[in-house]
């Protein structure tokens, strides 16, 4: 088994029975859905592309957040919590 699952069920273990029991009805749902591979390579082809653009998607992020500055006069990003800046991942201007 690779790692991630040893991790998976891992985790799964800590659930109460009836939260495996669940769990494990809807993951052979899902296993068993006749478009189960192509969802995960759809899923993979946008997490690469997600992976690839974020210097683009950081770029457009700063512009629009300088074009909506600009527009209601709002306070600089840097009075944004860092950890609110995290999620966003926004750089302090």
């Amino acid at each position: 088994m690779v790692a991630i699952m040893e991790k998976v069920f891992k985790k799964v273990s800590e659930f109460s029975e009836k939260e495996q029991e669940i769990l494990g009805h809807y993951w052979i749902k899902e296993i068993n859905h006749p478009d189960f591979i192509e969802r995960i390579k759809d899923e993979m082809k946008w997490d690469k592309s997600f992976s690839e653009s974020q210097d683009v998607l950081e770029m457009m992020a700063d512009k629009a957040l300088k074009e909506v500055r600009e527009a209601c006069q709002c306070p600089p990003v840097a009075v944004i919590s860092s950890e609110a800046r995290n999620l966003l991942k926004i750089k302090a201007a």
